[in-house]
């Protein structure tokens, strides 16, 4: 009989945010990152910016629309995102997301953004010298961009995101390498034929796999994912999420063989 396949969603988790913390020196980040982050409270660096810029009690957050604004203005303002831009994008979504803002609500979201981490700045000032001394800059896996025409505002904030970005990019692919050569290559010559990468997406590989090699394969595939690199000095090792599904759907009433939170089978 031939195996079941499932699908296995395995993401960098805040992977850009990270980058962008160790880099500035950005304390209440960091202490996130450092914790056993669990949603909603203030380990979560999503929870704790949705906390701080909105002012809602942890107890009270729910995902949307409160972690959901929390995700988008760190994504958005550690980057220097003007509020004009932020409100379109958050309007952009907002069919979907059932999520509004107003001009002036999107301007004070960005104003207690910088209030509750002003280390921003470091990574900023950080960004701009690079660029000032010889336009370059170079990624802790190794990238060298050299940023041509004006070093005015639109060139810093394009540099500010593409050192956190093409870490990230470079993390995943190299990462999807240790995964093709690794745990995908072992299965298939096993004879698991359709066992592969089916695609990446920004900052995630979406895998097929044997339902029946789940609990060896997954955890071989976020230890190539792993992949270890150094910002100012800090080794750093993003983690790696996993969902499984039997579709690559989030699971809900109406598919409930999508994807969901797989839990890492720990050695006993």
């Amino acid at each position: 009989m031939s195996p079941t396949y499932k699908f296995a969603y395995c993401d960098l988790d805040q992977a850009e945010a990270r980058i962008v913390a160790y880099k500035g020196g950005i304390h209440r980040m960091i202490e996130c990152f450092e914790a056993e982050g669990v949603k909603y409270t203030a380990t979560d660096v999503h929870s704790l910016t949705a906390h701080s810029v909105l002012g809602v009690p942890y107890e009270d957050l729910k995902e949307y629309p409160h972690r959901y604004l929390g995700k988008k203005c760190n994504h958005a303002f550690n980057y220097e995102m003007g509020p004009e831009k932020f409100y379109k994008v958050i309007a952009k979504d907002a069919a979907d997301t059932g999520v509004r803002l107003t001009r002036s609500e999107a301007k004070q979201l960005r104003t207690r953004h910088f209030q509750t981490y002003p280390e921003l700045t470091h990574y900023w000032e950080a960004i701009r010298g690079h660029l000032r001394r010889d336009r370059t800059l170079v990624n802790p896996m190794g990238r060298k961009r050299v940023f041509l025409g004006r070093l005015d505002a639109d060139t810093f904030r394009e540099a500010f995101s593409h050192y956190a970005q093409s870490t990230v990019a470079d993390v995943l692919r190299t990462g999807m390498v240790a995964v093709h050569n690794g745990p995908v290559h072992n299965l298939r010559s096993l004879g698991y034929q359709h066992t592969r990468i089916v695609l990446e997406v920004h900052d995630a590989l979406l895998i097929q796999y044997p339902e029946e090699c789940e609990d060896t394969f997954l955890p071989e595939v976020v230890k190539a994912m792993q992949i270890p690199f150094t910002v100012e000095g800090k080794e750093i090792t993003i983690p790696v999420g996993v969902e499984s599904g039997y579709n690559f759907g989030s699971r809900s009433d109406t598919n409930p063989n999508g994807l969901e939170e797989y839990v890492l089978k720990r050695a006993t």
